[in-house]
């Protein structure tokens, strides 16, 4: 606060500290991943500051972020958002996508301090190339009425956690790589086959009834089978209990076409000054 101190602030954010009063959390998620779809990588708990997380190399996979109670930040029900500025639990994220002639993965960033705890998603669709990710967090334990010291943080050592996996029994589909467009891009992926139904099943059967609608307004985009749970002797719906519910037929997503999007308009650079010296315009 005072002109010519020399003090600068510490990577803690403190004036004049010495990186005591934080410590930096950071690793490389090198596990091959999942299935398909979306899979929990790291949660980043409230107070972090200084955040990065990005793919070591490009490929088909996004990540995607989530606030408390799974709510979507980024890259969520399916739709890859466009790179850009999204503002969420009291930061702003960062989120990039260079083109693959570049050379490097996508990756998400924010300043920071969260005010709430946020989730990372990767939605795989080929295996991890690698994620490195990074953090800063406040050493200081609130005050609780206890004189025991702080222990000694280790490095975290996540492991990619499954998020709602297919039965056993399915094997994990081809894909094709999708391309870059601006609405959603989940390219297609062959249909599992159905599972047979269990010995000794309940009355009822799943039954394909029709699709959610197109994800995407305009252009390319998705939707996913709907199925109902039927009776084997009526053909009248049933509570989804009364099927099978190991048997449920996986939900693969479809592609769907809408009409072409219509061109827009997008800022460019400035012009120079029209005037060498006094106003002008640009």
């Amino acid at each position: 606060g005072i002109l010519g101190s020399g003090r600068r602030p510490d990577g803690c954010g403190v004036c004049g500290g010495d990186d005591s009063t934080c410590h930096l959390v950071s690793g490389n998620l090198t596990d091959r991943g999942g299935p398909l779809g979306y899979q929990k990588i790291l949660s980043i708990p409230a107070g972090a500051t200084q955040l990065q997380i990005a793919q070591l190399r490009p490929s088909s996979n996004y990540l995607a972020l989530r606030g408390p109670g799974g709510q979507s930040i980024i890259n969520g029900n399916w739709a890859v958002d466009p790179p850009g500025s999204y503002t969420a639990s009291g930061t702003v994220f960062l989120y990039n996508r260079p083109s693959r002639e570049e050379g490097k993965g996508e990756s998400l960033s924010a300043k920071g301090p969260t005010t709430q705890p946020v989730d990372v998603y990767v939605i795989f669709q080929e295996e991890n190339p690698g994620i490195f990710y990074q953090y800063i967090i406040s050493s200081v334990l609130p005050d609780l009425g206890s004189t025991t010291p702080e222990p000694h943080f280790p490095q975290l050592q996540p492991e990619i956690l499954r998020v709602e996996p297919p039965p056993a029994s399915m094997p994990r589909p081809a894909r094709t790589p999708g391309t870059l467009q601006r609405q959603v891009r989940i390219p297609q992926m062959h249909a599992p086959p159905h599972p047979r139904t269990p010995l000794g099943s309940p009355a009822g059967y799943w039954k394909q009834v029709g699709h959610s609608e197109c994800s995407a307004s305009c252009g390319k985009g998705v939707w996913r089978p709907i199925f109902l749970c039927i009776s084997r002797e009526s053909g009248e719906e049933l509570d989804e209990h009364s099927c099978a519910m190991g048997a449920r037929p996986p939900v693969p997503l479809e592609p769907c076409h809408g009409p072409p999007c219509p061109p827009y308009w997008e800022a460019g650079e400035w012009t120079s000054c029209s005037s060498s010296c006094g106003s002008g315009t640009q």
